[in-house]
């Protein structure tokens, strides 16, 4: 499968400028690799190659086994089976296949290693791809490090680019937005001195810009200004009385830099007849509260007043639950509620980290550590979570090595970045969770013992929506009102049918698939109730209940298989739908001949 010339410009004018980085980094790697019978392509991110390069002997083994043209041609997984391209895009993550391991025979006679190309908001925008004859897949791997630079590079140089062009944008829309707030705005930083003003503030203050820049806020409010107002009362709406006539209340507004530290205060003028008090509060990092958690079902409320009482202190907290239960919404929670919500929140998915990179990721890197690194060094999550919490979700599936590295940490409280001579002291909160079951993990070797009982101080298990069906009908409504203003709707609520279909069905997917059958059914939904037939695969699963008697557990995990790839169209999010790792959805595709692929 390819596609024609004018799709193939179209697709290259779309990306020009990460078009121009790769010819320019390609002449690069062709000339310090000319001892290596190397090709490198890049494909967008579906799937169609637009470009490649390389070594004449392995470009022309390619043009062989191709036999068409190889820019506009596909290496999508569901097009030519398992490549290392393939599960890159796929999975958004570095990937090899060797020899065999490709699905094709023809090019059982490569190697390929391919990367992720991301851009600024980590959207992905295609992949490298590194392939070299079988027989030089050893001196592939050896350079795994120096080739992931390169792509690094591209990405980083790419960035920087788009950040350039962004600037002016910024700057202007900063002064448009600023300048014609209809409110006085003030703009200070944490000594209280003035950054900057509005015209709507110059007006009210009858001053000149250029003459108050520097100057303490109290040179324009007056002594009513409480000092202590900007930094420990946000948003608290206390009013004074500065130069200009009338009383004035006041939103204070932290600006936060990227570190998390409060760099700068926004402050919004309301002149009124009387006081006004602004509700407000402390300015939490954390995106969820436990206010915000949905359920009054006895075990969503008796883990929810376990996680308060852990949250006041600094333990480690390990939570436990399937894949959608809301596991990163209770750290968010926790860390809300604990004496380090002053502090940054950083999350990490340690499932998306490949193992080569997941050291720089936690612990960053000096200047110089290796090939390139960026110039000023790099700050990894540990050091980027001080003073506050960072989070470690799907922490079962790291590498022995990197658990080996956890480990240290939690022991000493303290990190060295690659490459650096000094050690970081930390303060910080950790919590870590799981889907999968860490004793299982540990018997069989994939998980160290001496990790698990530093982490299972308090073990918070959050519970599956079958355990707490009384709890959907709340989550319905919540979610139904989200999707309204999403879709700009009015649906009132669910029929008596649908309602009783969603407290039979079993929900592998839990909360998250509960919302996605709600979204899902205001695609289809005409009226203002959803009734059962909008439901979509429900109703498919209220057909198959009766079929269900009388079979193993064998062709019942067979059926619930075949109708979810039928469902998603791809393994992963038929294997994320069941609640079970990509892994295992293969192993057991191998077992029942009705899911493999025809020849």
């Amino acid at each position: 499968m390819r596609i024609d010339q004018n799709s193939i410009r179209k697709r290259i004018d779309g990306n020009v400028d990460l078009h121009q980085l790769l010819l320019a980094h390609y002449k690069n790697v062709e000339k310090y690799f000319s001892f290596l019978p190397l090709a490198i392509f890049f494909s967008d991110r579906d799937g169609y190659i637009l470009s490649i390069t390389g070594h004449d002997r392995v470009l022309d083994r390619i043009r062989k086994n191709q036999q068409t043209e190889i820019v506009g041609s596909s290496i999508k997984e569901e097009i030519i089976g398992t490549t290392a391209p393939g599960i890159c895009l796929e999975e958004k993550r570095f990937a090899t296949v060797h020899a065999e391991e490709h699905y094709i025979r023809e090019i059982h006679w490569a190697s390929c290693i391919a990367t992720p190309i991301f851009d600024l908001e980590q959207n992905l925008l295609g992949c490298l791809d590194f392939t070299v004859p079988v027989e030089d897949g050893e001196k592939l791997k050896q350079l795994i490090p120096v080739l992931l630079s390169t792509a690094n590079s591209i990405q980083f140089e790419l960035s920087l680019k788009k950040k350039l062009e962004q600037l002016d944008l910024f700057h202007c829309y900063y002064r448009s937005t600023f300048d014609y707030s209809r409110n006085p705005l003030i703009l200070i930083d944490r000594g209280g001195r003035i950054i900057d003003l509005n015209r709507n503030a110059q007006e009210a203050f009858n001053v000149n810009p250029e003459h108050v820049k520097s100057k303490n806020i109290r040179f324009i409010l007056g002594d009513q200004w409480d000092s202590e107002f900007s930094f420990k009362n946000f948003g608290g709406g206390k009013p004074f009385r500065g130069r200009a006539s009338g009383l004035y209340s006041t939103e204070s507004i932290p600006i936060f830099d990227r570190f998390g530290n409060e760099v700068a205060f926004l402050l919004k003028l309301e002149r009124e007849k009387s006081p006004k008090v602004i509700p407000g509060g402390v300015p939490y990092r954390a995106r969820y509260t436990f206010g915000g958690i949905i359920g009054k079902s006895a075990k969503m409320l008796n883990i929810i007043e376990k996680a308060k009482k852990a949250a006041k202190g600094g333990s480690i907290i390990l939570l436990e639950g399937e894949t959608g239960t809301g596991k990163e919404l209770f750290a968010h929670a926790i860390h809300d509620e604990s004496s380090y919500c002053r502090g940054p929140f950083v999350a990490l998915n340690c499932a998306a980290i490949p193992s080569e990179l997941i050291e720089s990721e936690l612990f960053g890197y000096e200047k110089g550590a290796y090939t390139g690194a960026l110039q000023d060094g790099n700050s990894g999550k540990f050091e980027l979570a001080n003073g506050g919490t960072i989070f470690l979700d799907e922490i079962h599936t790291m590498d022995l090595s990197a658990q080996t590295k956890i480990l240290r940490v939690i022991e000493d409280r303290q990190i060295t970045r690659i490459g650096g001579k000094y050690a970081i002291p930390l303060n910080i909160r950790i919590i870590v969770a799981s889907s999968t079951n860490l004793e299982e993990k540990i018997e069989k070797g994939l998980f160290i013992p001496a990790l698990f009982y530093r982490l299972n101080v308090v073990r918070l298990s959050i519970p599956s929506l079958r355990e707490r069906k009384e709890d959907i009908l709340s989550l319905v409504d919540y979610f139904i009102s989200e999707m309204n203003l999403k879709f700009n709707r009015s649906i009132r609520g669910v029929t008596p049918e649908a309602l009783e279909a969603m407290c039979q069905y079993p929900w592998p997917g839990n909360v998250r698939e509960l919302r996605n059958c709600i979204e899902s059914a205001f695609n289809f939904c005409t009226g203002e109730v959803i009734n059962l037939n909008d439901l979509g695969y429900i109703v498919s699963f209220e057909s198959k209940k009766k079929d269900i008697v009388g079979k193993t557990i064998n062709g019942i995990t067979e059926d619930l298989m075949i109708e979810s790839l039928n469902r998603f169209g791809n393994v992963r999010e038929a294997a994320h739908s069941l609640g079970i790792p990509k892994s295992t959805f293969y192993r057991k595709m191998k077992k029942f001949d009705s899911l493999l692929p025809n020849d």
